[in-house]
């Protein structure tokens, strides 16, 4: 049976609030961790994606922290602009009846007005790495004061390239901080990474029996080649007719390719990416998550920070090259308890790439109807040249198989929609930029200490 809130004796003022949103039981994430979190220990989180994290460090934090005085003594660190909005709106709700003041920081827009908000007094930054580096370095952001330091989706910060940042503001804030390190996968570097700046941290995870919900169902469908994936894509949204949708690609270029490609179709449909500015991003989500719009097209990047639980599918346009970022992908429909639908277009030159995801899970997919993929291997059609015949009087294809396999000769449709092949994911950006040398480390637990560990000369990023 689930533990309730009630249980963890938190102040009237935050029960009230969690009342309010309608928290009553909490997650099996939530349940580990607030206890060693309440007693002031450092700790590594790991649970799949949807699972409550944000709550199981933002409630024990806001139990503590004593608000007044100019600097904050709270700051999280989350990877994209959207996940930092999510993160601090969360921190508004819990703390609605306490005198907290929360700031937000991310970059795609100007220095002044949060730069202004960090100089007129704050108890908690949520922020992306370039922007919480840029406004310390200028000293509008003084660590010196945080006992709490948070990095949320800490994976994610490490395959965009934002290591050496978390660094940078780790070996800024004091030595006696609380480190709290939630992820949904834990590779060499993060742990590595919890090893060097925290100190014997309390290790909690939900184990899951998959990598991705079991309410959530998954396809493949296979296609014959790239410029197959918006026919097979426009077919099957005729056919699933999903309340709301989330399609995944793998570059920001692509997102308003297909995006194109879909409006021309009819479907009320929008894109996301870092080359938005960050007004027309937040409009753009503010319309998905109306629902005034029912498909949004965006990049793994882009698409981490949503948590919107009406999301009934997910569709993967591009097969991601590695498997945590499926997980992450489909993470974004089935949450809240509801069902949802994953379905993933595979061209051959995919096939590798969805064999590692079907390991790394641990599952077969079932293949869609008229995949030509009973076997899994390539078919036919897909190794013979692409003929078209004037008036459709050429090649035999079987009664009604728009998408059915024949027996011998041409089966399914041959679509004219454009595309590319898959190329490779060009959002990851290792980086050293904000790097700290060594002089800004304590030598003893590896941890850095408040006002030490000048940085890199090279500039740092914007997130």
């Amino acid at each position: 049976m689930a533990k309730k809130f009630s249980e963890f004796s938190f102040r009237p003022e935050i029960m009230r609030a969690l009342e309010e949103v309608g928290y009553s039981e909490c997650t099996p994430i939530q349940e580990k961790s607030m206890g060693p979190i309440l007693a002031g220990h450092d700790l590594t989180g790991m649970a799949e994606t949807g699972s409550g994290k944000t709550a199981a460090f933002l409630l024990p934090i806001l139990e503590t922290l004593q608000a007044g005085g100019d600097d904050p003594r709270a700051v999280v660190i989350a990877p994209t602009r959207e996940l930092a909005q999510q993160v601090a709106k969360e921190a508004e709700r819990l703390s609605r009846h306490l005198d907290v003041r929360v700031v937000c920081v991310y970059g795609g827009t100007g220095l002044g007005e949060q730069k202004n908000l960090l100089l007129a007094g704050v108890d908690l930054v949520v922020g992306t790495p370039g922007r919480l580096i840029d406004f310390a370095r200028q000293t509008y952001l003084r660590l010196s004061k945080v006992r709490w330091l948070v990095l949320d989706e800490a994976d994610r910060m490490l395959d965009m390239g934002f290591i050496k940042d978390m660094e940078y503001v780790m070996s800024k804030a004091p030595m006696s901080r609380q480190t709290l390190l939630f992820s949904a996968t834990f590779p060499q570097e993060i742990r590595d990474l919890s090893a060097q700046f925290m100190n014997e941290p309390v290790h909690v995870e939900v184990e899951s029996p998959s990598l991705t919900a079991r309410n959530i169902t998954q396809f493949a469908f296979m296609v014959a080649g790239a410029p197959d994936k918006i026919r097979c894509l426009k077919e099957l949204l005729r056919k699933e007719k999903p309340e709301q949708a989330l399609i995944f690609v793998a570059t920001r270029e692509r997102t308003a390719e297909v995006a194109d490609m879909l409006r021309r179709s009819g479907e009320a449909v929008a894109s996301i990416s870092s080359l938005l500015s960050q007004v027309n991003r937040e409009r753009v989500i503010h319309s998905f998550r109306q629902g005034k719009t029912r498909i949004l097209v965006g990049t793994d990047v882009a698409g981490r920070g949503l948590d919107i639980s009406g999301i009934t599918h997910v569709f993967n346009f591009d097969v991601p090259h590695d498997p945590n970022d499926y997980v992450h992908r489909v993470g974004r429909t089935g949450r809240a308890g509801r069902t949802g639908r994953a379905l993933t277009l595979v061209s051959p030159q995919d096939r590798p790439y969805l064999k590692a995801v079907e390991a790394h899970l641990g599952i077969k997919m079932e293949r869609g109807e008229g995949s030509g993929a009973e076997t899994g291997g390539e078919t036919e059609r897909d190794r013979s040249p692409r003929r078209r015949s004037a008036g459709g009087g050429g090649g035999h294809r079987p009664s009604g198989a728009g998408r059915g396999r024949p027996a011998g000769g041409r089966g399914g449709s041959s679509g004219s929609g454009r595309g590319s092949a898959p190329g490779n994911d060009n959002r990851r950006r290792r980086g050293s930029r904000g790097a700290p040398t060594q002089g800004g480390r304590s030598g003893g637990r590896g941890r850095g200490s408040s006002g030490s560990g000048k940085g890199s000369s090279g500039g740092s990023k914007s997130s």
